[in-house]
């Protein structure tokens, strides 16, 4: 075991030193791109409760090693806000990560500037922005992608590669399970290229079948024994019984047109690109029959786009966040990693495909460099805007009887006042406006916390039944351009505008 061990220390070592060029400069592109988001200062859905009460919770949904580890990182089961910091560990691991997964693609290879471009899709595609944005969970939620990974690193150790497998599994599901699709797509496409390079089919299925034992293992285990306090969350009822195929295929469905319908052209064009040179170089690399390694090719892109998602599907609703598609990141990741692979130019055509290669990897890693400025900037602006409207109905209710005297006062808010002006004038990506938590609103639990915890006022409860009375017989106390104010004694409606 010791052996085990100072072997494993020299090669973390001898990367570390040999590649941390590269090291650097994805942590340096990852920290400028999301500048904005940290200076935003953002929180970001439930982080409002938690900046308010410093509680964990995540026992709820099965993570105990996110509830551990957050009062290691806060040094105290009071979890006080202590952003970016939360976010700047979350940046680190997403780093090692990107490392580690080069080293599992790229093996032994020396590495350059376009295998940490090709490697950038991994963080800074539109789906895992979401992660970054929550300044509690965000560490948690890297940290799941590392596990999920860093298996493969030994994938050639034999016993030890699938004892790994399991524990890692295991660790993924205590801290997030929207990683669950990370292993087997690694597995698949690892599998596919130990295929394409000659080694026996009977190594690569046992292959394949282990490391699935090992993963649907660790599921089990996780299903089966560790506690879990919320399944409204995201449901876990499976339907794994041939009846439901048709609830499988919706769900998938469901996923697919979310996936369509959150981006523009330009974005499918490059990865339509990619997917094509794919097949392209693979074929001209395998040394396999050129008929088998483009089935192989398009089998093995099913396969992955479909794991991407991981069990999801088979649950009884599908989970359409883009937190809970990061899945896809990989699939784009591995994309790019395949498109930048060395390819000899043994005639025109091979350099040819290689130039646009570089050209559509480059495009895509900017693209979400770019994408991920603007929806820090974004989350300001609608910040501000948020604040602005809450501030004017606050200033407008503080002067009610009601409120001064600190008299219980029922309230209910009615309406949206939308997103902010430079939010709305951003063409293109719906993503975009699915990342931004919903505004200020009646419907929006989060940002009405905000206003009724935020700002002082006394003794307000949140009531969602006055709607249901004729209010509109009562007393107008305030009607501005932004909001109406109705009350009845201690009974207030505000209809947002």
């Amino acid at each position: 075991m010791n052996e085990i061990v100072k072997k494993a220390k020299a090669s973390i070592l001898h990367y570390a030193t040999e590649y941390r060029r590269v090291a650097i400069f994805l942590l340096l592109v990852y920290l400028i791109a999301l500048f904005p988001l940290f200076r935003a200062n953002y929180n970001y859905r439930d982080d409002v409760g938690r900046v308010l009460w410093a509680f964990d919770g995540w026992q709820n949904f099965g993570r105990i090693t996110s509830n551990t580890l957050s009062h290691i990182i806060h040094a105290d089961y009071y979890l006080r806000d202590i952003s970016p910091l939360t976010q700047i560990i979350a940046v680190i691991l997403m780093v090692i990560s990107s490392m580690v997964l080069l080293h599992v693609v790229r093996g032994k290879k020396k590495l350059g500037l376009l295998d940490a471009i090709s490697v950038l899709p991994l963080g800074l595609f539109p789906y895992f922005l979401c992660c970054f944005s929550y300044k509690y969970d965000s560490p948690y939620m890297a940290l799941s992608v590392l596990v999920s990974i860093l298996p493969l690193a030994i994938r050639k150790q034999g016993k030890l590669f699938y004892l790994t497998s399991f524990v890692c599994s295991l660790l993924m599901c205590t801290t997030y399970q929207a990683s669950s699709g990370l292993f087997p797509m690694l597995v698949v496409y690892t599998a596919f290229h130990d295929w394409k390079e000659g080694t026996a089919p009977r190594k690569i299925l046992q292959y394949c079948l282990f490391s699935a034992f090992s993963y649907i293992a660790a599921l089990l285990v996780f299903f089966l024994f560790i506690p879990k306090g919320n399944s409204g969350y995201v449901a876990e009822t499976a339907k794994l019984d041939f009846s439901s195929l048709k609830h499988i295929f919706e769900n998938y469905w469901s996923y697919i047109s979310t996936f369509k319908n959150d981006f523009t052209l330009k974005w499918f064009a490059i990865i339509a690109v990619l997917s094509v040179l794919f097949f392209f170089i693979n074929a001209v690399k395998s040394c396999q029959k050129m008929i088998w390694t483009i089935i192989c090719c398009a089998i093995t892109l099913v396969l992955l786009f479909i794991f991407s998602f991981g069990p999801y599907p088979f649950l009884e609703k599908a989970f359409l966040m883009p937190r809970g598609m990061y899945g896809l990141n990989l699939f784009v990741t591995l994309l790019c990693l395949d498109a930048t692979s060395d390819i000899k130019a043994a005639c025109k055509l091979f350099s040819i495909g290689k130039s646009i290669a570089w050209i559509s990897v480059i495009a895509l890693s900017w693209m979400c460099i770019v994408f991920t400025s603007t929806y820090g900037n974004a989350l300001a602006a609608q910040k501000s805007y948020n604040e602005f409207r809450a501030e004017e109905l606050a200033v407008n209710l503080a002067e009610l009887p009601c409120i001064k005297n600190e008299a219980k006062t029922e309230i209910q808010i009615v309406g949206s006042i939308g997103y902010a002006a430079g939010i709305k004038s951003i063409p293109g990506d719906r993503i975009m406006l699915r990342l931004i938590p919903p505004p200020f609103s009646g419907d929006n639990y989060w940002s009405y916390l905000v206003f009724l915890r935020y700002y002082g006022l006394p003794n307000l409860n949140y009531t969602e039944e006055l709607v249901n009375e004729d209010y509109l017989t009562w007393e107008i106390a305030h009607d501005s351009f932004y909001h109406v104010v109705y009350t009845d004694s201690d009974r207030v409606i505000v209809i947002l505008k």
